[in-house]
C-alpha cells in the first residue's frame, strides 16, 4: 500500500491502552515518548477514563484522550466512542496495547497503518493455537494489522504460534531512560530510614507483588541466605493483590528487618542506588523486564530466571537461574556476595551492555523506523 506521507506536520501516531495502572506498558510508552522527534512524530495517548498514566503524559507535552469502559482487550461498551474519536483525530497510525476493540476501531475508521505490540511471553490458549482457531487468527491478524512489535523472541513466538505471520513481527525490545543521579547522602539517609548498615550487600526486587513475579520463591531463597549471611538485606518494591500475605509470610519466616517491603516506589532510582543485585524471580509473562533494564543502567547485577527475555538481559552480565527453585536462587545470590570481584566485573557488563543496546534512544529509535517505514513503503 502505498501512503502519501504528511508534508506540512509530524506522523500522528494514536496508541490505545487498556491498562489504567502505570505498568510496564505504560512505562514503556513514557519512555517511547520522552526519547521520540517530536518535531517527526506527533503522540496521542487513549487511555482508560482515570488513567494513572494520562497526568504523566500531559507533562510529557503529548496529547490525551480518555475513554469510558476501555479496560480490557475486549470492550464493546468503548468501541464507538473510540470509532468516533478515532475519526476526529485522523491519525496516520494507531499502534494497540492489548485492545481488540481498538484494533477493530481503527480498521473501521480506515486508519492507514495499524500495529499492534505484544508485552508478554505466555503461550496463548490451546484454542487459539490450533486448529480452526489459529487459523481465525490468523484471518483476524491480517484484516486488522498491518504490523506487530514483539518485545523479545518469546512473544514473537507467542504470535506465531496463534497465527501471525512472521512477516508482520518485528522484535524491538524495552529500553528505558537512565534514572536521575543519586547522592551518598540521599543513599545513606535511605539505609538509615530503612535500617540497612552502611557496608551491607543489598538485594533489590521491583515488581508488582502478584502470583506471577513470584515473590514466595525469593522469599523462601531469603530465608535460605539468612542463616549464613549476615550481611545481606533485601528491599522489595512494588504493592499487588498478594501485598499482606507476602508481609506476613516474610515474618513467618522470621525476616523482619533483613526483608524490607518499601511499597510502590513512584521514584525506584533512590532504592536502587543502595543495590547491589537485582533479583527478577517471575515464573511467567516476563520479555524484556523493564526493572531489569533500568537496575542495569545503574551498575546492578542481574540476578533473572528463565523465562521470556529475561536470560538475553543478563547474558553475560548476571545470572540465570531455573523459575520456581529457592535454592538455586540462593546459591546465585549468595556466590555473588562472596565474590565481590566478580561482582563488581559483572555489574560493570550490566552497566556497558544497558549503554550499548536498551536505552530509551535505542528502543525509540527502532519504533520510529517501524513507523517510517510502514506509513511510507
Amino acid at each position: 500500500m502505498n501512503r502519501k506521507p504528511p508534508q506540512d506536520r509530524p506522523l500522528r501516531v494514536v496508541h490505545i491502552l487498556t491498562d489504567s495502572n502505570i505498568g510496564g506498558a505504560g512505562r514503556q510508552l513514557l519512555y517511547l515518548a520522552g526519547a521520540s522527534d517530536r518535531s517527526k512524530f506527533e503522540f496521542i495517548f487513549i487511555l482508560p477514563e482515570g488513567a494513572r498514566t494520562g497526568p504523566e503524559f500531559e507533562r510529557l507535552g503529548a496529547g490525551v484522550r480518555y475513554v469510558r469502559g476501555l479496560r480490557k482487550s475486549f470492550s464493546p461498551a468503548a468501541g464507538r466512542e473510540l470509532l468516533l474519536l478515532l475519526k476526529e483525530l485522523r491519525p496516520d497510525i494507531v499502534h494497540t496495547h492489548a485492545s481488540f476493540t481498538g484494533r477493530i476501531a481503527a480498521l473501521r475508521a480506515r486508519v492507514p497503518v495499524r500495529i499492534m505490540t505484544r508485552h508478554s511471553s505466555d503461550p496463548p490458549p490451546r484454542i487459539l493455537s490450533r486448529l480452526p482457531g489459529r487459523l481465525l487468527c490468523s484471518l483476524h491478524w491480517r484484516r486488522t494489522l498491518t504490523a506487530a512489535v514483539a518485545t523479545d523472541a518469546e512473544s514473537a513466538l507467542s504470535l506465531v504460534s496463534c497465527g501471525m505471520p512472521e512477516k508482520y513481527i518485528s522484535v524491538i525490545y524495552n529500553g528505558a531512560p537512565e534514572p536521575r543521579k543519586v547522592g551518598a547522602g540521599e543513599s545513606a539517609a535511605l539505609r538509615a530510614e530503612l535500617g540497612i548498615p552502611e557496608n551491607a550487600v543489598v538485594c533489590g526486587t521491583f515488581a508488582r507483588l502478584e502470583p506471577e513475579k513470584d515473590i514466595v520463591t525469593l522469599l523462601r531463597a531469603a530465608a535460605l541466605c539468612m542463616r549464613t549471611a549476615s550481611n545481606l538485606y533485601f528491599i522489595i518494591c512494588g504493592e499487588g493483590s498478594l501485598g499482606a500475605e507476602l508481609r506476613a509470610l516474610s515474618s513467618r519466616y522470621g525476616l523482619d528487618g533483613r526483608v524490607i517491603f518499601c511499597g510502590f516506589a513512584a521514584d525506584p532510582a533512590p532504592y536502587m542506588a543502595i543495590c547491589s543485585l537485582l533479583v527478577s524471580c517471575s515464573r511467567a509473562v516476563e520479555t524484556s523486564s523493564l526493572s531489569v533494564i533500568e537496575g542495569m543502567s545503574m551498575g546492578l547485577v542481574p540476578v533473572v530466571t528463565d523465562v521470556g527475555g529475561s536470560p538475553v538481559l543478563a547474558e553475560g552480565c548476571g545470572v540465570c537461574v531455573p523459575p520456581c527453585d529457592p535454592p538455586a536462587l540462593y546459591e546465585a545470590i549468595l556466590g555473588l556476595l562472596r565474590d565481590p570481584v566478580r561482582r563488581s566485573a559483572l555489574s560493570e557488563a550490566a552497566r556497558q551492555r544497558y549503554l550499548r543496546e536498551f536505552t530509551a534512544e535505542a528502543m525509540a529509535s527502532k519504533t520510529c523506523a517501524l513507523y517510517s517505514s510502514l506509513f511510507r513503503g
